[in-house]
């Protein structure tokens, strides 16, 4: 059952499946004092969509099985949020709380993981990833999890010396440099706000060949050609910024 926008004193009850949720809520309990949400089974409520309030006036109920988007929602009004059972995270943040309360009584599943590099390392390693800042906690055991986070330090220079596929976050605040031959590939999403550097010889010599993610933002990254061994070429896409530093070849 897929309903938009929920507005009003409205009262869903099921046992079993899906109650997906694509737009904001903003509801209170029914006359009489029946709970807005009301399941008896193994349902789930999911929120679909990015920037969902949850905004209940009143008691919004138990729920067995939350799944919130991937980016997060907040949760206002006076009310009370209870998730008895599982609370998916679907990797994104905590819910802001700006009012009432939201509870997990049960489990936690999919809330995302940063890893932080080690300055100087070969992050195609994933024994250089680590939990904390200062090279300490623990390691992923691969680049498959869509949950995890890989955050390139800033002030941090760091190479890449096998091709790798990324199914989670890859956010580079400091500088990372591919070996020429590597390519940066998978599900997942390349960002950030340090320098990113395009050594690739092959053809094609450039961008979009060697970092080939899904999910591509370049709006705050810098991109430095930087190839010392030939020619590249420029990839066609739209840079926050650029730098051509590449002094062994032509670039087009």
């Amino acid at each position: 059952y897929t309903i938009g926008d929920w507005q009003g004193n409205s009262h869903i009850a099921f046992t079993n499946g899906n109650v997906t949720i694509q737009g904001s809520m903003s509801i209170g309990n029914k006359n009489g004092g029946e709970e807005s949400i009301k399941c008896t089974g193994t349902g789930w409520v999911i929120f679909n969509g990015s920037s969902l309030t949850a905004n209940n006036n009143s008691s919004l109920g138990t729920i067995p099985r939350f799944r919130q988007s991937s980016s997060s929602f907040t949760k206002s009004g006076s009310g009370t949020v209870t998730i008895s059972t599982t609370f998916d995270r679907n990797c994104g943040a905590a819910p802001t709380v700006s009012a009432g309360a939201f509870t997990v009584s049960g489990s936690t599943t999919n809330a995302p993981t940063t890893y932080y590099s080690c300055n100087s390392a070969d992050l195609s390693n994933v024994a250089n990833w680590w939990t904390n800042t200062n090279c300490t906690g623990s390691n992923p055991s691969d680049f498959t999890n869509a949950c995890s986070i890989f955050e390139v330090q800033s002030g941090h220079s760091c190479t890449f010396g096998t091709s790798r596929a990324i199914a989670g976050t890859l956010r580079v605040n400091g500088t990372l440099t591919p070996s020429a031959a590597v390519v940066i590939s998978g599900t997942g999403s390349l960002s950030g706000t340090g320098t990113v550097t395009v050594t690739r010889t092959s053809a094609t010599a450039d961008f979009s060949s060697q970092y080939t993610l899904s999910s591509i933002t370049l709006s705050s990254l810098t991109v430095d050609y930087a190839n010392a061994t030939g020619s590249q070429t420029i990839s066609a896409v739209n840079y926050g910024n650029l730098v051509l530093s590449n002094t062994s070849g032509t670039q087009t």
